[in-house]
């Protein structure tokens, strides 16, 4: 087509091809064409000049593409289109490319399709943004590109013939945006989808839905579809289906169901939710819903029915409020200290007792800061008007994805008696500074357990209570050590507790068991006051002590119950996990993938409750006298290779690496040793989704062996690692996903290597790992 601008022949300065126009012929004969691509008027050639008296002169909205540079032409019809800030009037007479940045990888196309010799283009309704008004917006358009001939024959520009149509396609659009949330959202909720037309009797599902389902099928019939539902929910979904068609009781589905294990990739929980439509006839028109893996959720809501169960029988005030400080729960042993009938429109300063409400309120403010505070103060019994003390132990709840605040809870005991004593001997400390006789008799006449000793820990005194407790004279007491009567059990961990505080001179707290008038032993929490002359010398301690042996009762009570659970439940677990074994066996070479790959999950799962429940035994053992002991003589190496085994069987998708040092025979539990390897192994595997690499080292000397396991997944907080190995304490991140178990595994472990006068730690970076190592004497037998 050769240069936009020509300027080799003779030209006449007419431009009245130019003439009229409106504002677009004022512009395009005002403007300086010597400062632009395309040159003076003169030197224009004839067929531009016509192309742009009929632009000019058109009423419909027209553009122009001119040269090789594809310089913009346009009339007043098409001015609006641009807005009132913008490309106008700076693109008249421009390069397209300069001032249609925004679009230009969709308009040059078609320029260049016309350009090149081409047919036409059009299009109708195409969203092309483009900038106007101070910003982008979104525009849509019918248009056509066309060829505009020079007097070569050659095409030389391009005819943009154009009409905005944003106003039209507005309603569309709403619509298109409705569809696509809706698919954002049934996307974001991780939800399949269903379609059921009754005249077709077809059943459609989204690509979701065939996968959970295991659909092969675009289009199945809805008896199919019911199949895949397991069977003993398939009489509910039936019942359910028929009252939802029933247009007497509104359309209306709402059920959950397990899906068949057998006949699905994985066991699944889920909760359909629908809609009948009817005709105007009240016929069938069309059955359409939403289906949600509820999985996770029935599991989580069976662990927490567990463990509401254990907060609605605990002593303790337990609650939870909102951060505008509205209740929303307290626990029966809270509702019954506060004399609540209700929880409606309540706030946490409705509880609090008057006198402490500054202070309360104070101390939950902290909590937007921290993630726990404990303080006592006072709450009030609305029905008797009478306050009473708790321990508050405030605790923030997040959100474990944001960590934003987003509740208030609280754990607190009710310290009321211990506040009296603590109140009693505080007094009674005061009146022995007036009086020695006074405290006697105050002492004697307190409902507590008080004893006082001296600067070495002798005793010095005791109260009317505690020789009526003990059944012994005061001569027994004078004189002798602190810690008399204390059970045998009780005495190592009582003396080196109390032995570090005194030394300290600090507030000594301690719960054993002493010997009782009847020879039986009792339950006391003891508190220990050091005392200091004025001048700030020790003179001793005042010990008061409780009798909670009642309290303590019931907590046995509580792992005795907890045992008996696991052991019923040890029987239908053994009887299901029978079953499944025998299934693998009878179909293991039917070459059914399906209902192998569903029995191994099976088998996977029971393996899981099998372990939680021996877990729980072991627990109760622990908490009833002990977990049993038969030590003899076995290949420590050997019982590594076979756990090693087993969990690569159980675990295929992780890589254990074993390095043993040299083989040797150890005396021990051989089973509890296989089961803190199986239980640490097992952890590794557990806390290292991402990770698949696990080593596995022993070594030994003459005296000791030592097994190290090294996962690397998650890792330990620094702070949590001196408590990993406590009853009920699980490590979870607030940004970390939840992972299943009690957190009494490593409990378990500890106790078996302490009984073993072995040492078990943890070595751990949060992100990068962890190394979990137990050391066990040799202890060759004689």
């Amino acid at each position: 087509m050769g240069k936009t601008v020509k300027k080799n022949f003779s030209a006449i300065n007419d431009i009245s091809f130019l003439s009229g126009g409106g504002e677009m012929g004022e512009l395009m004969r005002s403007k300086n064409w010597s400062e632009t691509l395309i040159g003076e008027t003169k030197y224009w050639p004839q067929s531009l000049k016509t192309s742009l008296s009929i632009l000019l002169h058109s009423k419909f909205p027209k553009f122009l593409f001119w040269g090789p540079d594809h310089v913009c032409f346009y009339n007043d019809a098409y001015r609006p289109s641009l807005g009132k800030e913008g490309k106008h009037p700076n693109i008249l007479g421009s390069r397209g490319e300069d001032y249609w940045v925004e679009i230009w990888d969709i308009i040059k196309p078609l320029i260049d399709q016309v350009l090149g010799g081409g047919e036409a283009t059009w299009s109708e309704d195409q969203l092309i943004p483009i900038y106007r008004n101070g910003s982008v917006e979104n525009v849509y358009w019918t248009f056509s590109y066309s060829p505009v001939f020079d007097e070569s024959g050659s095409v030389a520009g391009v005819w943009v013939t154009c009409m905005e149509t944003t106003q039209k396609v507005m309603t569309l659009n709403a619509l298109e945006d409705s569809k696509n949330q809706l698919h954002f959202a049934i996307e974001s909720a991780n939800l399949a989808t269903w379609d059921y037309h009754p005249e077709l009797k077809t059943f459609r599902g989204n690509e979701r839905l065939r996968n959970w389902y295991n659909l092969k099928k675009t289009e199945i019939t809805p008896l199919e579809a019911l199949d895949v539902i397991a069977d003993k929910d398939q009489n509910r979904v039936k019942e359910a289906v028929k009252n939802a068609m029933d247009y007497e009781k509104g359309g209306m589905f709402d059920i959950t169901y397990q899906l068949n294990p057998v006949k699905v990739k994985k066991e699944r929980i889920v909760r359909a939710i629908g809609k009948v439509w009817f005709n105007a006839d009240k016929s069938l028109s069309r059955f359409n819903g939403i289906v949600q893996d509820i999985t996770e959720q029935f599991n989580a809501t069976k662990e927490n029915q567990m463990l509401s169960t254990i907060v609605d029988k605990s002593n303790e005030f337990i609650g939870l409020a909102g951060l505008d400080s509205r209740v929303k729960y307290i626990n029966p042993a809270g509702m019954k200290m506060l004399g609540w009938k209700n929880i409606k429109d309540r706030k946490i300063e409705d509880c609090i007792y008057p006198e402490d409400l500054s202070k309360a309120l104070s101390l939950t403010a902290k909590l937007f800061e921290q993630d726990q505070v404990s303080d006592e103060f006072r709450l009030l019994n609305e029905q008797s008007g009478e306050p009473f003390w708790i321990k508050w132990n405030g605790l923030a709840i997040r959100d474990e994805k944001t960590n934003q605040l987003i509740a208030l809870a609280t754990t607190s005991p009710n310290i009321t008696e211990q506040k009296k004593s603590e109140l009693r001997i505080h007094e009674g400390i005061s009146k022995l500074e007036e009086s020695e006789k006074r405290f006697r008799k105050v002492a004697d006449s307190s409902p507590v357990l008080i004893k006082m000793t001296d600067s070495e820990a002798k005793i010095t005194f005791v109260n009317k209570m505690w020789l009526d407790f003990t059944g012994h004279p005061l001569k027994r007491y004078l004189g002798l050590d602190t810690l008399m009567e204390i059970h045998p059990d009780d005495m190592q961990i009582t003396r080196s507790q109390y032995d570090k505080v005194f030394e300290s001179h600090k507030e000594y707290r301690a719960e054993y068991r002493i010997r009782a008038h009847d020879g039986a032993f009792r339950w006391i929490s003891n508190i220990g006051v050091p005392r200091f002359t004025e001048d700030g010398k020790f003179e001793g301690y005042i010990h008061a002590c409780m009798d909670i042996h009642d309290m303590k009762t019931q907590e046995h009570q509580k792992d005795l119950f907890i045992g008996m659970a696991s052991h019923e439940l040890k029987t239908p677990v053994t009887s299901i996990k029978g079953y499944t074994q025998v299934l693998k066996r009878k179909y293991g070479d039917s070459g059914d993938k399906l209902l192998i790959s569903s029995l191994d999950i099976v088998d996977k799962q029971i393996r899981v409750l099998t372990k939680l429940i021996s877990d729980l035994l072991d627990l109760s053992k622990m908490k009833t006298g002990g977990l049993d002991f038969t030590k003899e003589t076995f290949n420590l190496n050997e019982l590594l290779t076979e756990v090693i085994r087993e969990s690569e069987f159980v675990n295929p998708s992780h890589r254990i690496e074993y390095k043993n040092i040299q083989s040797i025979n150890v005396y021990a539990d051989k089973e509890r040793i296989r089961q803190v390897a199986v239980n640490l192994l097992n952890n590794a595997v557990k806390y290292s989704p991402q990770s698949k690499k696990i080593e596995v080292k022993s070594i030994f000397n003459d005296k000791t062996a030592s097994v190290f396991i090294e996962d690397f997944g998650i890792g330990i907080n620094k702070e949590n690692q001196e408590n990993i190995f406590n009853r009920f304490f699980r490590e979870e991140g607030k940004n970390e996903e939840t992972f299943p178990g009690f957190g009494i595994g490593l409990y378990i472990s500890a106790d078996i290597i302490k009984r073993h006068d072995g040492v078990i730690s943890v070595k751990s970076e949060k992100g990068k790992g962890s190394i979990f190592h137990f050391t066990i004497p040799i202890q060759k037998p004689n």
